[in-house]
């Protein structure tokens, strides 16, 4: 989902701005093109919120993770990404004359830069605490293996945004916000596989609760306790 919303604003940009009535130049009556700068600073700014917002969800989620534990901020995290992309797709919907570029369309932009901040969070969110919880469940011989697969996970998901976003894919003027609202589907298979998960036994050391994490340890080895990494997670709550 994170490597997605990095990708799914560049080849469909053409499509998204002539919607939103922001396209980088106008014709006049006589067919001559104007440059419209103002419409670049406006879809810059439309682009961009997404690393503010992306900011916000990195400084706030490692707090919260610590708080909620790294299951349940994961869980309101996809949440997040969920409502995000609605408000993605929904910028298409509300009604205002388009004219060419001269009047951007500002409840569709607005709509859209909101969805925008909220997917930033949630990406920012997930930069962080994904790759904590990976390490934190994972047994030692495969914590290389799971963070490199998290890290070809969002390539895949940027080179899916990219592909897709082609006018000949899901790019095109009237099927751009079915592009954008594909989030929902990583999102809605990850609130689906939910209960699957385990919560991290380090976070329950973390709290002093060490009944918690050996049953957590217990349940994601499948076996009973391992002693030299039941020690390890002990000594995580000094660390």
């Amino acid at each position: 989902m994170y490597g997605y919303n990095c990708g799914n604003m560049n080849t469909s940009a053409a499509s998204i701005r002539a919607s939103l009535s922001v396209p980088p130049i106008a014709l006049t009556p006589e067919s001559v093109p104007v440059p419209l700068p103002n419409n670049d600073k406006i879809w810059s700014f439309v682009v961009c919120i997404f690393c503010l917002g992306a900011l916000l969800g990195c400084n706030s989620s490692a707090q919260l993770a610590e708080r909620w534990g790294r299951k349940t901020f994961l869980l309101w995290n996809t949440v997040v990404f969920v409502l995000g992309s609605l408000m993605e797709a929904a910028s298409v919907l509300p009604d205002c004359p388009l004219s060419g570029g001269w009047q951007p369309c500002t409840s569709r932009v607005g709509l859209l830069i909101a969805g925008r901040i909220l997917s930033g969070i949630a990406s920012g969110g997930v930069c962080v605490v994904a790759p904590t919880y990976l390490g934190e469940i994972a047994p030692a011989y495969m914590r290389g293996t799971l963070g490199t697969l998290s890290q070809l996970t969002t390539a895949l998901g940027v080179l899916a945004g990219q592909l897709l976003g082609f006018p000949a894919g899901l790019g095109s003027v009237g099927a751009w916000p079915l592009m954008l609202g594909l989030t929902l589907l990583p999102a809605m298979l990850q609130l689906l596989l939910q209960p699957m998960l385990w919560e991290s036994p380090r976070w329950y050391a973390l709290l002093g609760n060490e009944r918690m994490a050996e049953q957590q340890l217990v349940s994601l080895r499948d076996r009973p306790q391992h002693e030299a990494e039941l020690q390890a997670t002990r000594g995580s709550k000094g660390g």
